[in-house]
């Protein structure tokens, strides 16, 4: 049986603790993507099943069309940095560009990125099918899996209706959100991480504007990565 798991990042400040968390079932098992032991059942569009790499789906349109290309650049920047952690089986690609209008779906077998740009009258913030509402949270990572814990297929959307975005690294007074923090935790959460207790992690429960701490992987992300 497949099951849905919904994690968001939130706007907010963090306090220190340590640790990383990883969501396990009954048995022990953690949730990841099991590359080393691959499902028969996960689709090709989902896992490379040749090169063993997970493969992702980038929506075009970004949040803005005057920045569409760096957005999506800091998307690429945060897998990047998952997947140069050593040690660690996880790689992605690429797999293409989606149109606008994509939403969360989990039997399309299709792992997609996108924002959503647009609220309901009364403006609540739908996805998913509109049985998800997000209103007030950053992004949402919808990792789907079956009973063992086997991530079969994960969408994240950023919220593009209540939240300001950028992408430059060096633009330290903004006070719009850091794609690429924002993503490089979504990412975690992608490839099984739950939220971490330690205040200065990228997989910290909440964040703030500007491009702020979040934005490398600590020692403990790291051996997180190596973990799944």
């Amino acid at each position: 049986m497949s099951r849905w798991l919904a994690i968001a990042a939130a706007l907010g400040l963090a306090q220190a603790a340590m640790a990383f968390v990883l969501f396990k079932n009954d048995d022990g098992q953690a949730l990841r993507w099991r590359l080393d032991d691959l499902d028969p059942l996960v689709h090709p569009n989902v896992v490379n099943r040749d090169t063993r790499v997970v493969r992702y789906y980038l929506a075009k349109d970004a949040w803005s069309a005057k920045n569409a290309e760096a957005e999506l650049n800091a998307i690429r920047s945060a897998v990047g940095q998952w997947q140069s952690v050593p040690g660690t089986i996880l790689k992605f690609e690429e797999a293409g560009l989606v149109p606008p209008g994509v939403d969360i779906n989990g039997d399309d077998n299709t792992n997609v990125v996108y924002w959503v740009k647009s609220a309901a009258a009364n403006g609540a913030v739908w996805v998913n099918n509109e049985r998800t509402e997000i209103s007030g949270a950053l992004a949402v990572t919808f990792p789907m899996y079956f009973d063992d814990h086997t991530i079969v297929e994960a969408d994240m959307v950023f919220n593009g209706v209540d939240h300001r975005w950028f992408a430059d690294y060096s633009n330290s007074f903004s006070a719009d959100n850091f794609v690429e923090a924002v993503a490089l935790h979504e990412f975690g959460h992608f490839i099984g991480l739950q939220h971490s207790p330690l205040g200065a992690a990228t997989m910290f429960s909440r964040t703030g504007a500007g491009v702020g701490l979040a934005v490398g992987l600590l020692k403990d992300e790291v051996a997180a990565a190596q973990a799944l």
